[in-house]
């Protein structure tokens, strides 16, 4: 009897092993988070950095997260600096330059030291070249009025202010031009119009005003005998009185947030149209704004991210005289997302 008591007492009860069968999870994925949280919050609290010794879990998961987006960010430009010099391999060199590359990072990262990484490019100033001496107060022009705008216009450079260029591994150029898309000469610039070649939005009436009375018949008569424009249909023209030597319209997509998936798969294909339809007349260069960002009501961000990405893909599956891709950009949100992801994918 006594023995029979002494194997229950040692049998685990019901609770216990029920308790056992669980897995433990880690902080780390509770948090979602690929660093560990756990030896973070060990390694804090037995740095002298800390100033006391009570750490909090929440203060170790927010360490990590920050950590591990600036791991990601780093490794995605240093990805960006490997492609670039034609190699396979992530070197200590390849994250020194990208270090260098982005502002807040080497702010944040200015007293490291990356070793094998050679020394950082930097040009002495005695070296560079020296500004023009300016002239005399009494010789320089007086400020003439500044010119009234309305505020139904859109004020735009009078030269084209080259702002990023990026140079593919298979040849292309991907550059961001401020500038008036109907000033640029380049074989084709996109419109983003609807189904009866409309030119009204902001693409159309820079075109209507610098290609004059020629232009503007040209697509009277255009909207008047052609067959309306398909949805994700891009359909090309002739440009008299422009410097471009074709237009291709587009009819694009319109944002609606309860259809993103859907939305973007269409704006995937608009671009592919455009480009497709690009290569297939043999042009070499090609201008066009952020389709999609401005009546069609797209996210500017998600906009330049899908974008950007789908003429990358296209480009490196289609071989094709197109070497030459500017977009056309004004305001200084959607220049910041389209330099990033030019970064960021390249």
């Amino acid at each position: 009897m006594s023995l029979n008591r002494i194997n229950m007492a040692r049998l685990p009860s019901n609770r216990a092993s029920r308790k056992k069968s669980k897995k433990a999870i880690s902080k780390s994925k509770l948090c979602g988070l690929v660093f560990p949280v756990a030896r973070i919050k060990r390694l804090l609290k037995a740095s002298k950095l800390a100033r006391c010794h009570r750490i909090s879990v929440s203060a170790a998961a927010y360490l990590a997260a920050v950590l591990e987006y600036m791991t990601s960010e780093l490794l995605d430009l240093a990805g960006s600096v490997t492609k670039s010099t034609n190699r396979k391999t992530i070197i200590p060199r390849s994250i020194m330059l990208a270090v260098t590359s982005d502002a807040e990072i080497l702010k944040m990262m200015s007293h490291v030291t990356f070793p094998f990484s050679g020394v950082a490019p930097s040009i002495h100033d005695s070296l560079l070249p020296k500004s023009p001496a300016r002239k005399p107060a009494s010789i320089r022009r007086q400020p003439s009025r500044p010119k009234v705008v309305k505020r139904d216009q859109v004020q735009q450079p009078d030269k084209p202010k080259l702002l990023r260029k990026t140079v593919l591994p298979s040849g292309q150029t991907l550059e961001i031009v401020q500038a008036n898309i109907a000033e640029l000469a380049v074989d084709a610039v996109v419109n983003p119009t609807n189904a009866n070649f409309y030119m009204g939005g902001m693409v159309g009436s820079s075109l209507i005003t610098a290609g004059g009375t020629a232009f503007a018949q040209h697509m009277t008569v255009t909207a008047r005998t052609s067959p309306p424009i398909n949805t994700l249909e891009a359909r090309v023209t002739d440009a008299p009185g422009l410097k471009a030597g074709h237009v291709i319209h587009v009819n694009g997509p319109t944002w609606d947030a309860g259809q993103a998936n859907a939305k973007l798969s269409d704006l995937e294909q608009c671009i592919e149209n455009v480009f497709l339809l690009a290569m297939r007349q043999g042009f070499t260069s090609i201008a066009l704004p952020s389709i999609g960002s401005g009546r069609s009501r797209f996210p500017k961000a998600i906009a330049a991210e899908t974008i950007v990405r789908k003429i990358k893909d296209i480009l490196i599956r289609q071989s094709s005289d197109l070497k030459d891709i500017r977009f056309v950009l004004f305001d200084q949100d959607s220049i910041d997302f389209y330099a990033y992801e030019l970064n960021r994918t390249t």
